[in-house]
């Protein structure tokens, strides 16, 4: 059946004072065998721009943080542009075993930069996603591969290795290579290229969560499945 959320009340960090609803069946961890979510920021269907920051699997560890704000409403969530040079930091130091479910619309295909990433500082530890001419495109370690085609809109995620689009599985595994490097933290709206954001996109994103293992195919649809109906 259709994810259909009910609502709970959750506090909110001391500094904030009160309460907001948040989902019962938790977008990012639908299913308990899902124990290793590190983070997820969901921009959609909260009530301000502050709290579309929070850590909803941890408040108050590795709630985003502004390199330059994105513009921000209810309905469209967080809103990148390339020319406003906007990005978000996540705090995140990933891994080759790491896990990643992005939401998006409005991606500008003319506009060929990064929606997520980091590159580590010889460029040997990567992961990104961006799209251009035909495909969508991931990085893995020191692996550049295509996947056409191209999207102004969806759900994809990359679970070590294996991409993901709209809960399959997009295509084969990825090959394994590079990741011999240390790793520096995701940014979202861009690529953290060893400490500064480059190729900042243009896109609308409603929703990103991390995992700090290789999630499975069954876990991966379970979540993305949940996600696409917030």
């Amino acid at each position: 059946m259709p994810f259909q959320p009910r609502l709970r009340s959750r506090s909110r960090p001391a500094a904030a004072g009160g309460t907001w609803l948040l989902p019962v069946e938790i977008w990012y961890a639908p299913t308990p065998d899902i124990t290793c979510c590190v983070a997820a920021y969901q921009s959609i269907g909260v009530p301000g721009y502050a709290e579309s920051k929070w850590n909803l699997a941890n408040i108050g560890t590795n709630d985003l943080s502004e390199g330059i704000a994105p513009g921000w409403s209810p309905v469209h969530g967080w809103q990148f542009t390339d020319a406003g040079g906007t990005y978000l930091k996540t705090g995140i130091i990933p891994d080759e075993n790491y896990s990643y479910v992005i939401r998006f619309t409005n991606h500008d295909t003319a506009d060929v930069n990064s929606m997520f990433g980091m590159y580590g500082a010889a460029e040997r530890s990567r992961v990104d996603l961006w799209g251009t001419g035909p495909s969508m495109i991931w990085w893995y370690g020191t692996t550049e591969e295509n996947r056409p085609p191209i999207a102004t809109a969806g759900v994809f995620g990359l679970a070590g290795n294996q991409p993901y689009r709209n809960g399959l599985p997009d295509g084969a595994a990825l090959a394994v290579a590079g990741w011999d490097e240390a790793a520096v933290e995701i940014y979202l709206g861009a690529v953290n290229d060893n400490g500064s954001p480059l190729y900042e996109n243009t896109v609308n994103v409603q929703a990103f969560s991390i995992y700090s293992c290789p999630l499975t195919a069954t876990q991966m649809a379970a979540i993305m499945a949940a996600v696409a109906h917030l």
